[in-house]
């Protein structure tokens, strides 16, 4: 019985030395320590347990310091020889840090150490030899410091080692045969480590590595070709070397599993194996500034995963047939993923020939090519639908024999080049969808055969040059959605070949000019959405009998929210109102739509034909004058309803979805309150922000609004009152925004 009490107790007195052991090379540390942000200064005290400090973990058994993560707390300093009374350390981790001075050797009495990460310091001194004596360590990180070598033969006792990463280091010397030891390696990280000589054909041994980089050293002779058949390869990087020999003609078959393979910067040379394409994982192929020769292989296409393709700057030409010569390219359209293809620098033979440059929807991204410049011979240059950015190279002007230019539907900033404007026998632009920006120069008028010019849906600004009137040639001008201002210049009458002029969205203002009856050809005409006076296509004309008419043409476009114009005629030629003229006849194919009216001399009949719009179409009208023709200002009270729900709700009265009993205005009512967020704009609550109080403020807009489009004329509200309450709910949201922020 005594003497289990005194094993008892000696095995206490064990434990609690240790865990003060401990203790004290922690507090030691903390002590010797630069805390810059106080991650230690108030957890690491006697008063805690020592198991509980930030950073620290302990075995369950015997509560011995196993694992110490101080990685990334603002710690500085040296390390102190203290680490090594840690004798039950398994991991030990204080990665980006700002430690300097070179590591004591006393770490190596660390012989349970599986994991030791010391990157992203300031470290330095010669490369531990004493890291050999830590044979259960399998995670070694000393990259990003400054260790010296050469290389301790000693590293290579560690059989166990899965991770070696020493990139950016001032290594030196060369690689050591003896590296084909570390059987179980995974991961070979030397990237930068200024090593020299030939990559040791030893290497090829690590059967289970998944990442080889020996980048930017000065390694010279021939890749091994045990590397190639490293069949678990994902990542291999060799690029920025002065290595030489040529590719393996099985190299796909053999590096199935290979992702990335850069090889650039070095002195390589002979043909790109065809198997190449059969390594159908590859997301990045880096072949660029070599000396490769031969025809760009034609299979890049099954590379279904690639993302980046650089062949730039060797000696590779096209296939010599005609009729194969760009199958490569035609090819690269089925890699869907691939954002930056790299071509420049290469005889390619008959490029300069090329004609046709078609790349469209494949979600390419990065910016476009300054090499398609070098294209003397395009004809045709189609990248739109894509997620391409920056700037347009002002280089494309150099392409004089250009007719098509689509760079539609990308992400492309900036202003429009100047240089752009000199295209003289460009026949199509089309730069829509994008965020241009800036004002039209008045250069445009270079563009003497012009016939498309599409710049909608951008952010350009200033006023539409006058100059536009120039383009005689011009058959689709249109400019919307962007940021144009001032009055539409009346030069835009002398495009005398114009079938399709928008101009919506913008803030021009103004008289629409005279000048655009002149415009015989125009079929589609779009200037909504913006502060100018007059509105649609009116013309006067004579029928058979001399009797003088009134022609107003409809923008199919603009009104593409009539379901049926034959009907609209129909409701229009019955109606009673004092702002809508006798219709006397109409005219509807597919491509053209036009109501004939009686003409009102003295000007009165253009005026009130410009002033006629869809407001009295059916869902805009108040039921009793769209029966009875009962015409009251309460009329207009019940159409400022309904405008406020389509405002509101982005859905026009005639949208497809109201068909039968089902109406805009019974639609909001039923949503009304509980399923607000049902029927109101998406983009309004898009940002949470406020939420609140901007579903109260439209849940007040959609009310006043039920209260507009009462049934009975004598329930609705007058339209001061209506404007009055629309006044107040604005004061109230703004109250509300400014509480909650």
């Amino acid at each position: 019985m005594l003497v289990l009490q005194y094993l008892i107790a000696s095995l206490a007195m064990t434990t609690l030395n240790d865990l003060t052991t401990d203790q004290s090379s922690l507090l030691a540390f903390k002590a010797h320590a630069f805390d810059y942000r106080s991650a230690l200064a108030n957890n690491w005290s006697i008063s805690y347990p020592i198991c509980s400090w930030a950073g620290i973990s302990c075995g369950s058994r015997h509560q011995r310091v196993t694992a110490l993560n101080l990685s990334d707390m603002g710690l500085g300093g040296t390390i102190p020889l203290h680490f090594g009374n840690l004798s039950f350390l398994v991991s030990l981790d204080i990665s980006e840090n700002n430690f300097h001075g070179h590591l004591p050797k006393e770490l190596g009495q660390l012989r349970r150490l599986r994991v030791m990460s010391l990157a992203y310091n300031k470290l330095s001194g010669s490369f531990p030899s004493w890291i050999g004596v830590l044979s259960k360590l399998r995670i070694l990180r000393l990259d990003y410091n400054n260790f010296t070598g050469p290389i301790p033969n000693s590293l290579f006792n560690l059989s166990r080692l899965e991770m070696l990463r020493a990139e950016f280091n001032i290594i030196g010397g060369t690689i050591p045969s003896r590296i084909g030891n570390l059987r179980k390696l995974v991961n070979l990280g030397l990237w930068s480590c200024n090593l020299q000589g030939q990559i040791p054909t030893e290497i090829g041994s690590l059967q289970n590595l998944k990442n080889l980089d020996l980048a930017d050293n000065k390694l010279s002779g021939l890749i091994p070709p045990t590397i190639f058949n490293i069949s678990t390869m994902r990542i291999l990087t060799l690029e920025s070397n002065q290595l030489s020999g040529r590719l393996p003609s099985t190299i796909g078959h053999s590096l199935r599993n290979i992702e990335y393979l850069a090889l650039s910067t070095n002195n390589l040379i002979g043909k790109i194996p065809n198997s190449i394409t059969n390594a159908t994982k590859l997301i990045g192929l880096d072949l660029g500034f070599n000396s490769f020769s031969g025809h760009i292989p034609n299979t890049f296409g099954n590379l279904r995963h690639l993302s980046v393709l650089n062949v730039m700057m060797n000696n590779l030409t096209t296939e010599s047939s005609s009729a194969d010569q760009w199958s490569f390219l035609s090819s690269l359209t089925n890699c869907r993923n691939l954002s930056n293809l790299a071509l420049a620098s290469n005889p390619l033979g008959t490029l300069q020939q090329l004609q046709g440059f078609y790349v469209p929807e494949n979600n390419l991204q990065g910016y476009v090519p300054h090499d398609l410049c070098h294209l003397e011979r395009l004809n045709i240059l189609n990248l739109s639908g894509n997620k391409l950015s920056g700037h347009i190279p002002p280089c494309l002007a150099s392409l004089t024999s250009l007719r098509e230019l689509h760079l539609g539907s990308n992400k492309l900033s900036s202003s429009i080049p100047s240089s752009l404007w000199s295209l003289e026998y460009i026949l199509m632009i089309n730069l829509s969808s994008n965020s241009l920006n800036d004002s039209l120069p008045s250069n445009i008028q270079k563009l003497k055969v012009l016939r498309v010019l599409d710049l909608s849906r951008n952010q350009l600004s200033g006023d539409i040059p006058s100059t536009i009137g120039a383009l005689v040639d011009l058959e689709i001008l249109s400019l919307a959605s962007n940021q144009f201002q001032g009055p539409i210049p009346e030069s835009v009458g002398s495009l005398i070949s114009l079938e399709s002029l928008d101009l919506s969205g913008n803030n021009l203002s103004g008289k629409i000019p005279k000048s655009l009856e002149t415009l015989s050809h125009l079929k589609q005409f779009n200037v909504s959405h913006n502060r100018l006076e007059g509105f649609g296509s009116v013309y006067k004309g004579t029928i058979s009998n001399g009797t003088y008419v009134a022609i107003k043409i409809f923008n199919l476009q603009l009104e593409r929210a009539f379901r049926s114009f034959d009907s609209e005629c129909e409701v229009l030629r019955n109606v009673r109102h004092r702002n809508l003229i006798k219709i006397i006849s109409s005219c509807s194919n597919p491509d053209f739509k036009a109501l004939v009216l009686e003409f009102m001399p003295n000007g009165e009949g253009e005026d009130s034909v410009t002033q006629t719009t869809t407001m009295a179409t059916i869902g805009y009208m108040a039921p009793e004058y769209g029966s009875e023709g009962i015409v009251s200002a309460k009329c207009d009270v019940y159409s400022y309803g309904v405008l406020l729900m389509e405002t509101f709700t982005r859905k026009r009265p005639t949208d497809e979805m109201f068909t039968g009993e089902m109406s805009l205005r019974r639609w909001v009512k039923e949503s009304l309150p509980h399923r607000l967020s049902e029927v109101v704009d998406t983009n309004l609550v898009r940002e949470e922000q406020a939420f609140s109080a901007k579903m109260d403020c439209l849940l007040s807009i959609m009310d006043l609004a039920l209260d507009c489009c009462m049934e009975s004329p004598d329930k609705r509200m007058h339209m001061t009152d209506a404007a009055a309450k629309l006044k107040k709910i604005k004061v109230k949201f703004l109250d509300d925004v400014a509480a909650s922020s």
